[in-house]
């Protein structure tokens, strides 16, 4: 039973080994600690395999410091696929309609400006991200007023970036108390035009949704639903599997071409 279990492990590490050779296949910044994306990776390839940097492990991406410190870890890790959900909330569409006085309108200012520190540094981070050969994927809500920020524009243009858009309810979004369906629309800005593929998600309109407000909705709405999660993973390990087999495939033409 032991020399089973060792073999199973060995079998494990030649795996992971093969998919991600020692690179981690997802690192998700600004995330929670118990993200399922990063579970997810670390259910299905090893813990090492899914990393996750937020300010909660010392990668404040709103202060110059944190935001080095999270490049020179990216530039050690250089995974696979980096995602990135930096918190939206400055920029969307109800904080504008809430400010309506001279305070509330400063302190919307202030959170912009603060948000724009961290835009920026993880656009940078995102360039290393893709002359290191690997994969970007920044996730906001479709009806941010973000997406309009003309850095976020050079950045699609500049890494030649798709957008997935993706709603809700096809992919599991469902209130915590009633269980009903969530629109939800998430737009998913990526590089890697199989995950734009695979996230492009529309609801054919032929059930309802349930409000994402109320109660604890607005928290749990924050966080993916599982069938999503699933669906990045495999989008991931799928193309981390083709670019091994594209890598073993070269390696066995030019040992072939030394043999002859």
């Amino acid at each position: 039973m032991g020399q089973l279990r060792d073999q199973k492990a060995q079998d494990t590490q030649a795996l992971n080994s093969l998919l991600h050779h020692q690179r981690p296949l997802c690192l998700e910044v600004c995330c929670s600690p118990a993200s399922l994306l990063t579970k997810h990776v670390q259910d299905i390839a090893g813990e090492s395999a899914g990393q996750r940097a937020s300010h909660w492990n010392g990668y404040d991406v709103y202060k110059r410091k944190g935001l080095q410190k999270l490049r020179e870890y990216r530039n050690e890790l250089r995974p696979r696929h980096l995602w990135i959900s930096l918190e939206s909330r400055p920029w969307r569409r109800p904080q504008n309609l809430n400010q309506r006085n001279a305070k509330q309108i400063e302190e919307l200012e202030h959170k912009r400006r603060r948000s724009m520190i961290a835009i920026r540094g993880l656009m940078n981070i995102a360039r290393d991200q893709v002359k290191d050969g690997g994969e970007v994927h920044w996730e906001w809500p479709r009806g941010c007023d973000g997406w309009a920020l003309k850095e976020l524009e050079t950045m699609k243009r500049e890494l030649n970036m798709h957008d997935a858009k993706c709603d809700g309810c096809q992919v599991g979004s469902r209130t915590p108390d009633t269980k009903e369906l969530q629109y939800k629309p998430y737009t998913i800005r990526t590089t890697s035009s199989a995950m734009a593929e695979h996230m492009t998600l529309k609801c054919p309109r032929n059930h309802k949704h349930a409000e994402c407000l109320g109660g604890n909705r607005t928290g749990a709405s924050a966080y993916y639903p599982l069938p999503m999660v699933k669906r990045i993973v495999k989008v991931m390990m799928q193309e981390v599997a083709l670019l091994t087999f594209h890598d073993l495939l070269a390696k066995h033409e030019r040992d072939h071409s030394l043999s002859a």
